[in-house]
């Protein structure tokens, strides 16, 4: 049970179906915290290990891992993304609320894991007009930015909530990855899109330099009406496993559920 919270609103972002962006995925929680939202780095690697397992095991769907945690810069952890992204999966990372003071200090992205990770899309947060939120890391890791501010989502106790972080930011990436592997799914082509070609296309058809205050960053705003082009991933390797979406809650909060969206499981931690 999601005492903490957090894993609960991320996932009614990711695929709920109320406010979720890919609102037909199945949710499992993979729950690697106390109730306090607080625990070990061990205990995260260890979940990431209970994922590869299960895509062993499980070889037909996509995989999508969103990471909605944040923590110091660790090369283990960034390791262990990297190889889940070799194993076919597409990891989503929230940026990480490095300025929570409110300070308006510009806060590196690259300073924190899993969004330091080479392979992982690391989303940060903006507001309702476009601004970067008070308390988003920024910086070249950074990839794109999605809604992080008021977010409407679910409650354990089924209440709606609003909530905001870069924790609330990445599921929206998650899902519109899921809802990609979907549509390429329809066309027949899902045997050889790769997290590669997924992760390309969100961040083509993103809406570019429209956000204010993103210092150094990569000035992409997420845009989820992801359809998929004539040629699409043609000249990709056809994959070995299809795709799953894994999410983590963030803040220093690390609750993982896992999101199994029609044709794509969706990993939350």
């Amino acid at each position: 049970m999601d005492i903490h919270g957090h894993g609960t609103m991320t996932a009614g972002i990711a695929a709920g179906t109320l406010y979720g962006v890919a609102k037909e995925a199945r949710i499992i929680a993979v729950k690697v915290l106390e109730d306090n939202g607080e625990g070990y780095l061990t205990s995260i690697l260890l979940g990431m290990s209970y994922i590869t397992e299960r895509m062993k095991r499980e070889t037909k769907i996509p995989v999508v891992i969103n990471m909605s945690f944040a923590t110091g810069y660790s090369p283990s952890l960034n390791r262990a993304v990297d190889a889940l992204t070799k194993r076919n999966a597409l990891t989503v990372s929230a940026a990480g609320n490095g300025d929570y003071l409110r300070s308006d200090v510009d806060r590196d992205a690259c300073s924190y894991s899993p969004a330091s990770a080479r392979t992982t899309i690391t989303v940060g947060a903006v507001d309702s007009k476009d601004n970067l939120s008070s308390f988003s890391n920024t910086g070249n890791c950074t990839d794109i930015y999605a809604p992080g501010v008021d977010i409407g989502t679910i409650a354990p106790n089924g209440e709606t909530i609003l909530a905001s972080g870069t924790s609330f930011s990445a599921p929206h990436v998650s899902g519109a990855a899921a809802l990609l592997y979907s549509q390429a799914a329809t066309k027949g082509i899902l045997n050889r899109v790769t997290p590669r070609d997924v992760r390309n296309r969100i961040l083509f058809i993103s809406t570019q330099d429209i956000l204010n205050g993103v210092h150094d960053s990569n000035n992409r705003l997420l845009y989820t009406d992801v359809g998929i082009p004539a040629g699409f991933a043609l000249d990709s390797a056809v994959a070995k496993i299809t795709p799953k979406i894994i999410t983590k809650p963030l803040s220093w909060c690390f609750y993982s559920l896992v999101l199994y969206a029609t044709l794509a499981d969706i990993f939350l931690f």
